[in-house]
């Protein structure tokens, strides 16, 4: 069965060339190319699948929440999005489930689409440090298990299924600290490997 997309942009030439762009992949039916104001009466009509978000901050997130109401179960993705903390968490709030960067390809928007239509999440490392750190600052109490904030977050990276090369990335630190980080967590959570590693609701527990 293939998955049905809803193209949104505030941009006329950019959601149409984005639609016929996608309408070769052959996972994907594009239902519709259309404006932000036509969205709430397109998606009652058509019950979209994925819908692609194209539109700028406050404008989107608050369109994203209109969406997640007339559809709750609906995925969606942000276009464009600045890997900028306050961008990121503005649509991650807004009940957004995958984010492509502004240099993003057409090959990673059909993927976030395939993925985000089964229930996962699309986005970069950066995207996924940032979600990372914001749920640990609103975590309540000290750091469990004698872990420190940085092993907190590196954690997180690691349940998220991170590798260290791209955990060094997204938090801009070497491979070596990685590593070392890893091993104390291990160490102080008493695992004998990172897949045991879970976060939930803002605390460590070995699985």
């Amino acid at each position: 069965m293939r998955i049905q997309v809803l193209v949104v942009s505030e941009i006329r030439f950019f959601r149409e060339g984005l639609a016929n762009s996608l309408g070769g992949e052959e996972a994907l039916e594009i239902l519709d190319a259309v404006s932000p104001d036509a969205v709430a009466a397109t998606i009652r009509h058509r019950r979209p699948d994925v819908v692609l978000l194209h539109v700028s901050i406050p404008s989107g997130p608050r369109l994203a929440r209109t969406i997640a109401a007339v559809v709750p179960r609906v995925g969606m993705i942000a276009l464009a999005v600045e890997e900028d903390e306050c961008s990121i968490v503005a649509w991650a709030e807004a009940g957004v489930a995958g984010y492509i960067p502004p240099d993003g390809s057409l090959t990673q928007v059909a993927d976030a689409a395939r993925l985000v239509s089964q229930g996962g999440a699309a986005c970069t490392p950066h995207a996924a440090a940032v979600i990372v750190r914001r749920i640990s600052r609103l975590a309540p109490g000290p750091p469990p298990r004698n872990l420190t904030t940085r092993e907190v977050e590196i954690a997180g990276l690691v349940e998220e299924g991170l590798s260290n090369k791209e955990i060094g990335r997204a938090l801009s630190i070497s491979l070596p600290t990685v590593k070392n980080h890893v091993h104390n967590i291990l160490d102080k959570l008493q695992v004998d490997r990172r897949s045991r590693i879970s976060v939930r609701s803002g605390s460590l527990y070995p699985l």
